[in-house]
């Protein structure tokens, strides 16, 4: 329902042409793909008691290979967000131009197709494997690749790298926010100053609510 809801919300007109929004709609949107596929084989797994990763071939590796993907984008453009959102607060043209919707359009495609051709070893690497106690598991087949999933994509594409792009840009932008409604006293007037400033709270603070839970649901799976 989150996802849902974040998605009806940023596909509202007043958000439909901002940079750092589009970045969370598609975000949202590979979350809840993320979310979907991880849901129906738990459930299923669970209520069920029909393990589909273990007994179809096929399930197995686009599970594997679906639940990689869309997290590496959702994870991508949370970070890249926090990113666009302190260049549209920068005071210099050469930066700011950096976040255009244009310019997010193209980074988001970058994003899919990157990370779609990134994860095609999970479609190779991974199938069902019958240990010695008769039970099957949905495994890597390939060591290396299964390093790279735990010591690179899990330690560095899940955990530290969005971790501290988010915190790093999030605190340059509330600290640049503050900067620019300093500026602005004085300049525009109170009531048009205190409602562009609420405004500007009330996106920041969604965006990054919004980055951290998604961020923990991401992880969580």
């Amino acid at each position: 329902m989150g996802c849902l809801w974040n998605i009806l919300i940023f596909r509202h007109h007043s958000f439909r042409y901002s940079s750092y929004c589009t970045y969370m709609f598609i975000g949202s949107i590979t979350s809840l793909i993320h979310i979907s596929f991880s849901l129906t084989d738990r459930i299923i797994d669970k209520g069920l008691k029909i393990d589909w990763t273990a007994n179809s071939i096929v399930w197995c590796k686009i599970r594997h290979y679906i639940a990689h993907c869309t997290a590496l984008i959702t994870l991508s453009c949370l970070a890249a967000s926090a990113i666009d959102q302190f260049f549209s607060t920068c005071c210099q043209i050469k930066w700011r131009s950096l976040s255009s919707i244009h310019t997010t359009r193209q980074i988001c495609i970058y994003f899919i197709i990157f990370w779609m051709l990134i994860t095609i070893p999970n479609l190779i690497y991974v199938k069902p494997v019958e240990f010695a106690s008769n039970k099957r598991l949905c495994q890597y087949t390939s060591l290396i690749w299964s390093q790279l999933i735990n010591y690179f994509f899990h330690l560095c594409c899940y955990g530290i790298l969005p971790w501290i792009l988010m915190s790093l840009f999030g605190c340059l932008t509330f600290r640049k926010m503050h900067q620019i409604r300093n500026r602005r006293i004085g300049i525009v007037p109170s009531i048009v100053l205190s409602r562009m400033a609420h405004m500007d709270d009330q996106l920041s603070s969604i965006l990054f609510f919004t980055n951290h839970c998604l961020y923990s649901i991401i992880n969580s799976f």
